[in-house]
């Protein structure tokens, strides 16, 4: 960790793009007192250099999977300082540093399971989970993933305007899927392995492309 965010060339990036750079998580409890001390202060002086950047925002999630403790140590102390109950938007800014809305895309890899985003995950995000780690995402991979966020998975199903075709169509994937489960894997010498859960898809294009 120490390696990276000291890296000239990731210091330079930052600054070409103009992107601030914040750390969330647990880390001042975690790290306090240990050989990993140092690292306070090195975030520290990344944040400071980057704070009068507005193009784009990096947040970096150190020991950020569970905020429970943390977010109630800074309700009490916004309770004694102020007198009130901090609302929703508050909670979030002390976490983060500032205000950050909710999560909308969430990609993430191996497991099916989304992590390190407290506070901000509603239920209404997206999920996606590339098979390979996340730093192989290619730019068709992610334009991929944009426009099943932005346009497929948009709007509900409209039954009432179902045809006899379409009621098929449907009851056709769900009987031929009917035991397939998304996110079964395979642990080959401690690693996991998703395996191809969903069949007929191509039937399904090609029904729906044939009556155009």
């Amino acid at each position: 960790m120490k390696d990276l965010v000291t890296d000239e060339e990731f210091r330079a990036f930052v600054k070409a793009k103009q992107v601030r750079v914040r750390f969330y998580g647990d880390y001042v409890r975690y790290f306090q007192g240990t050989r990993f001390e140092f690292l306070l202060d090195l975030f520290q002086q990344l944040t400071a250099e980057t704070l009068h950047f507005s193009r784009y925002r990096l947040f970096w999630g150190v020991v950020g999977n569970d905020a429970t403790e943390q977010v109630a140590q800074m309700g009490a102390e916004y309770y004694m300082r102020e007198k009130r109950f901090p609302a929703r938007r508050e909670i979030i800014e002390a976490y983060y540093g500032e205000f950050v809305a909710p999560v909308s895309l969430f990609i993430g890899y191996d497991k099916f399971s989304a992590f390190d985003m407290p506070l901000l995950a509603t239920g209404q995000e997206d999920l996606y989970f590339m098979t390979s780690p996340t730093p192989y995402l290619t730019e068709r991979q992610l334009r991929l993933i944009l426009f099943d966020h932005l346009y497929s998975r948009k709007g509900e199903p409209d039954y009432a305007e179902f045809t006899p075709q379409d009621w098929a169509r449907m009851r056709h994937f769900y009987q031929t899927n009917q035991e397939n489960t998304m996110g079964i894997g395979l642990n080959l010498h401690g690693v996991w392995y998703p395996l191809a859960q969903v069949t007929g898809t191509e039937k399904l294009l090609l029904d729906e492309f044939s009556t155009l």
